[in-house]
């Protein structure tokens, strides 16, 4: 798969190509619907299918304090993006220039201009440009004129429910992973590189890998039950804290912090892959260290009797 970004973008320009575009937070499986579609109807003309981001995502760069929790990374949207078969991601720097860009503007540079799209593919409330006054309507006007088709998809309905980043966020908010996973199409997870720590729980006999968490405002915190996988493809399971660390404190920022069962070795800088199967409780801040201990033996000991791990 082809990833364009930044200078990238401004130098590419197609013969004629299939497009969507969006945010496609968590590619949940309404996103993973409309990528089908888009493959599907690419191989169907011999076209590239494309698929156009914006990073940061457009809340996070107009309201960075109310913005909705990330559910994927830019990293982890595009392996699975990749995944589903798209030939060519445009990922836009979202800033000042592309904020203040009218509908018609936006949809002329990029969607009829450097793509030269022929079939546009989006969701059928789709808005775009300044202040999102743009609309289907307004891309079958312009459409029109540049001999493509827009097609608009239907809500998903997953068991009579409708499947969007939001209601995923909501799910996780009320801890159900259940409904989360079954929204996604696999268990809500999280990568990330190991950092160095303090060390303060190798003191306590409970070592843990600092996971480098990309976006502070994330859709989970408390402490779970967990699977681990490494770069290498093993697999081990753990319990891990996720949050700001009340009793230790942690500056504000969110840290992610997994003890793996039945390992011992070194795994800074490695990516790890940690998928979360059950909620435990909620992060507490605790009235001294030695009852944050006391609790962090007691959530291991819990995790085991989960995963049916005998001493």
């Amino acid at each position: 798969m082809k990833f364009l970004f930044g200078q990238q973008v401004h130098s590419h320009h197609l013969q004629g190509s299939v497009a969507t575009i969006g945010n496609f937070d968590g590619v949940h499986l309404g996103h993973q619907a409309l990528l089908l579609a888009l493959r599907e109807q690419a191989q169907q003309e011999q076209l590239p299918s494309v698929v156009i981001l914006f990073e940061p995502q457009a809340r996070e760069y107009l309201n960075p304090i109310q913005a909705p929790a990330r559910l994927t990374s830019l990293r982890a949207k595009l392996t699975m993006i990749q995944r589903m078969g798209v030939d060519q991601v445009m990922c836009l720097r979202f800033q000042r220039a592309l904020a203040q860009m009218s509908p018609e503007a936006f949809a002329e540079d990029y969607i009829f201009s450097r793509l030269n799209v022929k079939w546009l593919i989006v969701g059928g409330d789709f808005r775009f440009g300044l202040d999102r006054k743009g609309d289907i309507s307004l891309l079958r006007e312009m459409a029109t004129r540049h001999h493509c088709q827009v097609v608009t998809l239907p809500e998903y309905i997953f068991e009579g429910q409708r499947v969007s980043s939001t209601a995923i966020r909501n799910a996780l908010a009320s801890r159900d992973l259940v409904l989360a996973e079954r929204f996604l199409g696999r268990p809500f997870s999280y990568s990330g590189r190991v950092l160095k720590g303090q060390g303060i729980g190798r003191q306590w006999g409970v070592p843990t890998a600092n996971i480098r968490m990309t976006h502070n405002n994330f859709p989970l915190s408390g402490i779970y039950c967990v699977q681990v996988e490494r770069s290498n493809g093993a697999r081990y399971q753990g319990v891990a804290s996720l949050g700001t660390r009340p009793t230790m404190g942690s500056g504000g920022q969110c840290i992610l912090e997994v003890n793996l069962f039945n390992f011992d070795g070194n795994l800074y800088g490695e990516c790890l892959h940690v998928t979360f199967l059950h909620f435990l409780r909620e992060e507490e801040n605790f009235s001294s260290v030695d009852v944050l201990i006391q609790q962090i033996f007691l959530d291991i000991k819990q995790t085991k009797s989960y995963f049916n791990i005998t001493e």
